[in-house]
């Protein structure tokens, strides 16, 4: 039959081509498979430093609120000693005056040092 040997060889060249493309295939399946492996990596990459920013990024706010606080005390702290020393200073300025009337010093002592302080002013 007139063409047959023909076929023959394109068997073999048809064999070999469907050879190559399942070579082919199985490259390309291997290279997607790495594709997607490092894909997933560099996600995993990214997903983790996103998260440790979020971290950085809370801490810091955390230590921005704590020193607001620790300036907000100190003031306060501030104010209750001026309170207090204003009030020390009151104090020595009348506890002789309410001993004297505790203990029920005269009048003409208490009148006497009364004169005593507007001859001082």
């Amino acid at each position: 039959m007139p063409g047959r040997p023909a076929l023959l060889a394109f068997l073999e060249v048809e064999r070999e081509l469907r050879d190559e493309v399942a070579r082919e295939e199985a490259r390309a399946a291997r290279r997607i498979e790495e594709a997607e492996v490092e894909a997933s990596k560099l996600k995993e990459e990214c997903e983790r430093g996103l998260k440790q920013r979020v971290v950085d990024a809370e801490r810091r706010r955390v230590r921005e609120v704590e020193a607001r606080a620790r300036d907000r005390v100190s003031a306060a702290r501030a104010r209750v000693q001026r309170w207090i020393d204003d009030a020390e200073q009151k104090a020595a300025e009348v506890l002789p005056r309410a001993l004297d009337l505790l203990t029920g010093a005269s009048e003409e002592t208490l009148a006497s040092d009364g004169d005593d302080a507007g001859s001082r002013s």
